[in-house]
């Protein structure tokens, strides 16, 4: 199914197709159509646990073209945020077109910056065979894929300076983080965010070559475990399983990605 779906995808994009306002708004309804049933387990959660994600603001890192955000704005409790950062031009682009098209203005603020653990500026490359696989430019993925073109220079921020500087005091209780094995530095620029026990964490493991990844499980699991952070694993129907190393590093393999749902004390489906 995948490959279909990437294979139709590529032909698109090469003929120009999606370069047109007509190929634009299909693309943005096949891929909301494909996440909702095929490969989405955040609908069902919010579904089954909308107490993690109310009371408060919610941070979507890794947005895309929006629709994890919108899945989260319908959760979302009056008054507070859904903050979708986005930091590659096309997929910013689609993000604020489906923000508009689904009327959620007031209720997603996208932010075009990436994630990490500083501030500053930082190359960008979007995957030409799939606009989902966008990520930061690093030294690992830089060895694993030279001669990669159409490098985007983006802003880079830490969402610690991001929560001091425009959120300040409101509480945040949800975090979505799907960055292409570039999760470890976003955690490193949160360790104040982390601090708060009312704040649950999404991470996806994905059974990507390691040659261009600069985080891998282990270390994402260290960190957040030294900080009292317990791992469960979320299947598609928004089930919520507690889990350990060696389950979350089976099932990765077994199905080529999992999402992994972190808190400070044990969840039940």
């Amino acid at each position: 199914m995948i490959r279909v779906v990437l294979g139709a995808y590529g032909l698109a994009r090469r003929s120009g197709f999606l370069d047109t306002r007509i190929g634009e708004s299909a693309l943005d309804h096949a891929y909301f159509a494909y996440k909702r049933y095929v490969e989405d387990p955040f609908a069902a959660l919010v579904r089954r646990h909308p107490e993690l994600f109310r009371g408060g603001d919610i941070l979507d890192v890794g947005a895309n073209i929006g629709y994890t955000a919108s899945v989260f704005a319908s959760v979302l409790t009056e008054g507070f945020q859904v903050y979708a950062f986005e930091p590659e031009q096309k997929n910013w682009e689609g993000l604020l077109r489906n923000v508009r098209r689904l009327g959620l203005s007031d209720r997603i603020s996208a932010v075009r910056a990436a994630a990490g653990n500083q501030i500053g500026t930082v190359q960008f490359w979007r995957n030409p065979a799939n606009h989902a696989d966008s990520r930061v430019v690093t030294e690992s993925l830089s060895h694993a894929r030279p001669g990669m073109t159409g490098l985007q220079e983006v802003a880079m921020i830490t969402l610690d300076s991001f929560v001091q500087r425009r959120i300040r005091n409101a509480p945040i209780r949800f975090v979505k983080i799907d960055v292409q094995g570039y999760e470890l530095a976003v955690l490193e620029g949160a360790r104040s965010l982390l601090e708060s026990n009312e704040v649950t964490l999404a991470t996806e493991v994905s059974r990507a070559d390691p040659r261009d990844i600069d985080s891998d499980l282990d270390s994402v699991i260290d960190f957040l475990s030294w900080r009292s952070f317990l791992p469960h694993t979320l299947d598609r129907r928004g089930r919520i399983t507690r889990s350990n190393r060696g389950r979350i590093t089976e099932l990765s393999l077994s199905r080529g990605y999992i999402d992994v749902i972190w808190s400070q004390r044990p969840l039940t489906s």
